[in-house]
């Protein structure tokens, strides 16, 4: 397996796991701000184009938004971030299903939010 090989393999991982989690390149870009890490949308699409490639400080965070492996503890990131970060949440199978099915569906979105009283996030 040479480079060119390695590369796309990667950027059809990451372009599978963004998808898989719901999310849009603006979401994983916005989830990378809270490792440190400023990046533009374009920069996920350049990535799962395998026309650039993440760091490798930028591929370990992404491991932990998308809980890939345990080892990272290893490497001094976290896995799970701690209860005092306002980002953690120990959820429910069923919890995860309606985040991703509200994901999917930014058409409901307002509804949905005036449904649960939360429309000053409109």
């Amino acid at each position: 397996m040479d480079i060119n090989d390695r590369k796309n393999i990667l950027s059809q991982k990451l372009r599978r796991l963004r998808k898989e989690h719901g999310m849009t390149a603006k979401e994983l870009a916005y989830e990378l701000s809270f490792y440190g890490h400023e990046l533009k949308e374009r920069t996920i699409y350049n990535w799962e184009n395998a026309k650039t490639q993440p760091t490798v400080d930028e591929l370990i965070c992404l491991c932990s938004i998308f809980n890939l492996s345990p080892i990272l503890n290893e490497f001094g990131y976290k896995v799970n971030p701690s209860k005092d970060d306002l980002r953690y949440f120990e959820l429910e199978e069923i919890e995860l299903k309606l985040i991703e099915e509200f994901r999917k569906h930014p058409e409901h979105r307002n509804s949905v939010l005036k449904l649960y009283d939360l429309d000053n996030y409109i």
